[in-house]
């Protein structure tokens, strides 16, 4: 890992990686689809924006495999291991006031969908908006991507971290008909890492992004990951289209969530055997 623990937060910005010429009536602040350069402090990582199409989420799965390959044959891998290790993190909508108690719904109806979806691995983000019709069912099974994706998903040796990431996990199949592989919980595996002194409590009424960023500063060594603005934490993801401070802050929790995991399965599988401080006793 290349990232260093300094004096403050690290400073995180985000700029599109222009194949054409911008048009002139383009926000400064749009998210349009495509490519984009994330700063983290002195890591760049590539974030894709994808829509609903095949080609953007084949490649980035292509690319993040490739790069794990090229890891496992350096022995790179802070896993101490050969499985894949993806952030993921799930950003929902707000439940809709037409999904009213005691009505009839349909078949795998969510009222408090999952809306975007957030994947990092070996310094590659994917941010992947999800469409719900209605009655808050995902229409995902319809995309022509499903395929490639619902494969990666489902992959026995990808391991998938994040906070609350078992809840996404049943939601992932119950809406989606999807399974993950392997969905590991970050806040227990850092507390086996790191002790529990290092994972703070959960807070109630929204997200976690200031326990990832504390776990964060323990795990990545004192690295400051600053505070995710509270218009972006409790945001409604339910919007048709986003800023690029929200696509920036989803992939940042991706990347912190697999930055994080890869310390600890490090931490784990580097640490001596009790009979070992035993001996040295």
């Amino acid at each position: 890992m290349a990232m260093k623990g300094g004096r403050g937060p690290v400073e995180i910005t985000m700029r599109r990686i222009e194949e054409d010429e911008p048009e002139e009536d383009e926000p400064e602040d749009d998210a349009s689809l495509g490519a984009y350069a994330l700063q983290f402090g002195d890591r760049q990582i590539a974030v894709t924006n994808a829509g609903y199409g095949d080609a953007d989420v084949t490649e980035w799965i292509r690319g993040v495999q490739r790069v794990h390959r090229e890891r496992l044959r350096g022995g790179l891998c802070s896993a101490g291991a050969v499985d894949l290790v993806v952030g993921l993190c799930t950003f929902r909508r707000k439940p809709s006031l037409f999904f009213r108690k005691g009505t009839k719904k349909a078949a795998g109806a969510d009222n408090h969908p999952i809306a975007v979806m957030s994947l990092c691995s070996g310094g590659h983000c994917l941010v992947l908006p999800v469409e719900d019709d209605e009655h808050g069912r995902c229409s995902y099974q319809r995309h022509p991507f499903s395929h490639p994706l619902a494969a990666f998903l489902g992959g026995r040796r990808t391991r998938f971290v994040g906070i609350g990431i078992k809840a996404a996990a049943e939601r992932l199949e119950r809406v989606w008909g999807v399974r993950l592989g392997d969905a590991t919980e970050l806040r227990p595996l850092v507390a086996r890492a790191f002790g529990r002194q290092a994972v703070p409590p959960l807070k109630g009424g929204g997200g976690d992004a200031d326990g990832l960023r504390k776990m964060a500063a323990v795990a990545l060594k004192g690295v400051d990951a600053g505070k995710k603005p509270a218009a972006i934490e409790f945001n409604d993801w339910g919007c048709a289209l986003y800023s690029r401070d929200e696509i920036m802050y989803a992939a940042v929790d991706a990347f912190l969530s697999c930055e994080i995991a890869e310390a600890s399965f490090h931490e784990i599988a580097h640490r001596p055997p009790p009979h070992a401080k035993k001996d040295a006793v």
